[in-house]
């Protein structure tokens, strides 16, 4: 996927493309919320709304609003930015979420 790819994921049953039918969240039905993390290409964002979820990738944050915004409106934009993190080594948290993974 480039980073000016867009997955749509309006219609649930195109699963195969991003589209997840997410159960029902009442906080987000009226809302679309926008999850957002850093990736290779980029940044990668999840819109949320009610049970629908849209995937978008982008090289920028501000690209990737765009592209989310495209489809209504955001409410909320939650950015997954790591706090502290150690000088050297791994942080506890990242050890603890890969220990279930390792061989």
């Amino acid at each position: 996927m480039t980073a000016t790819e867009q997955v749509s994921a309006r219609d649930p049953t195109s699963r195969g493309h991003g589209g997840q039918e997410m159960g029902d969240h009442a906080w987000v039905e009226s809302e679309r919320v926008l999850g957002v993390d850093a990736c290779k290409a980029g940044w990668v964002g999840l819109a949320l709304t009610g049970r629908y979820c849209g995937a978008n990738v982008a090289g920028t944050i501000d690209e990737l609003v765009e592209m989310a915004d495209a489809d209504g409106p955001l409410a909320v934009v939650a950015i997954d930015i790591p706090i502290g993190l150690p000088d050297r080594g791994r942080r506890q948290a990242d050890v603890l979420a890969r220990k279930p993974w390792a061989p």
